[in-house]
């Protein structure tokens, strides 16, 4: 896929760490009313592995205790954004949902938060390298603020 500037589908993958500046989303709707384009907002409730969790009945409470609060983050999303962006929420791996989604949606950019620690991978975080490493389209990282005490 050849590399564009002018992007049309936004797939915005949120865990909405920051309630209040949502800079991963404003970034997306910004370039969105710049371009034209269509966005997407993935909140993605992840899976739990299997050995985390005591047994069946748990593990099954636990996945929709992670669906709630995936769709509770987009819901606190579609109520302070005036866009008519589209919502999803999905149930896997992080990083391989944000890659299965931007494929699906045919996205051409991917924007994602990141928290910036230290290290590479703490920089960007694993699922951030993991979306770089294997994403279909470009990836726009946007620095998420560190919360002060």
């Amino acid at each position: 896929m050849p590399v564009t500037t002018e992007y049309k589908n936004i797939l915005v993958a949120t865990d909405l760490h920051d309630k209040d500046g949502m800079p991963a989303p404003n970034t997306a709707i910004a370039l969105a009313k710049q371009y034209g384009a269509k966005v997407t907002i993935l909140s993605v409730a992840p899976k739990i592995p299997t050995y985390m969790g005591p047994g069946l009945n748990s593990m099954v409470s636990l996945k929709n205790r992670m669906l709630n609060e995936a769709q509770a983050k987009i819901d606190f999303i579609k109520n302070r954004l005036d866009f008519p962006a589209e919502y999803m929420v999905t149930y896997g791996v992080v990083a391989q949902e944000i890659i299965k989604t931007a494929k699906k949606i045919n996205a051409d950019l991917i924007v994602i938060g990141s928290h910036g620690h230290q290290g590479v991978r703490k920089i960007l975080g694993s699922t951030v390298s993991m979306v770089l490493n294997d994403a279909p389209c470009n990836v726009m990282v946007v620095r998420i603020a560190k919360k002060t005490k």
